[in-house]
């Protein structure tokens, strides 16, 4: 382990730049990124399809349209809802790639069995992913809407999880890289909410501007990717409608692929906000050279 001598470049970034760099990481990394992402993800979208799949089932042929819609619709609040939840694998995984030339997804593995009571409470709980799955299993199957689930309660969970991760997009990283205790009965120790306040509270107008972005340019590819899978399924199937493979699988796939590129922008965009504000390349490099002085005198 070379504190100085990282896999990623540490220097500060431009917006477009970590969009750049984030493609080259997933192109470096496209295995073990693919792998813990899928552990988590793989899961999580089985698990969507049981709970909300009957929805793109029409009761009548002219009904097709207005059931795909609520199907993409409740998907995609899912998708949102959840994207932080499947990525906490992949954040693991970049953590230790950043410093470590080979990593064992075994240890990535023990990483996160050891730091799941801490997810559960901040990302399943607190984000809200139990509650969007509980919300669904009440929406009544092969029905009408459910408008008060749909289109009230859904959302409006989603706007919430919407705002905390504008505001504080880096809970994740705090609790899978720096590794800060929930509580602590010591009034000093820097807890995750101490520590979030102070890596956010500095920057909440940039991270909210970034964010923006970030949602922009993640619209923009699931239209592509849903685009380009429409057209190789409906020349490989030789079926241009709506079919349940586009449909209910790629449409999908092209969210869940999504989510994945925005967790290494998002992990960049942590990297640069250290860098920016605390110095993140100058201790790095402090502490390299204290390790090998400590190393000279022993």
């Amino acid at each position: 382990m070379q504190l100085d001598d990282t896999r990623i470049v540490v220097r500060e970034r431009k917006f477009l730049d970590i969009l750049d760099v984030s493609l080259h990481v997933m192109r470096t990394f496209s295995g073990p990124l693919a792998l813990t992402f899928l552990v988590v993800a793989g899961p999580l979208f089985l698990l969507n399809e049981l709970l909300i799949g009957w929805m793109s089932e029409p009761a009548f042929e002219d009904d097709r349209l207005e059931s795909t819609f609520r199907f993409w619709w409740a998907m995609s609040l899912l998708v949102f809802i959840e994207a932080q939840l499947a990525s906490s694998l992949s954040t693991l995984f970049l953590g230790q790639a950043m410093f470590f030339r080979e990593v064992s997804m075994r240890s990535v593995l023990a990483d996160a069995i050891k730091l799941f009571p801490r997810v559960f409470v901040c990302q399943i709980l607190l984000r809200g992913v139990l509650v969007a799955l509980l919300l669904v299993l009440f929406i009544e199957r092969h029905h009408e809407f459910t408008a008060m689930i749909e289109f009230i309660w859904l959302p409006l969970l989603a706007l919430g999880a919407m705002l905390l991760r504008s505001l504080r997009p880096f809970l994740s990283e705090l609790v899978l890289l720096e590794r800060n205790p929930l509580r602590s009965r010591n009034q000093t120790a820097m807890t995750v909410a101490r520590r979030s306040a102070s890596l956010h509270g500095v920057a909440a107008g940039d991270l909210f501007a970034r964010w923006m972005g970030s949602a922009i340019v993640a619209m923009l590819l699931i239209v592509s990717l849903s685009a380009a899978f429409y057209v190789l399924s409906g020349v490989l199937f030789n079926g241009w409608g709506l079919s349940a493979i586009w449909v209910r699988g790629l449409v999908p796939l092209s969210m869940w692929v999504t989510a994945a590129y925005m967790a290494v922008v998002r992990y960049l965009s942590y990297l640069d906000l250290r860098i920016r504000n605390e110095g993140w390349e100058v201790e790095l490099l402090m502490r390299a050279e204290a390790a090998r002085l400590a190393n000279q005198l022993s």
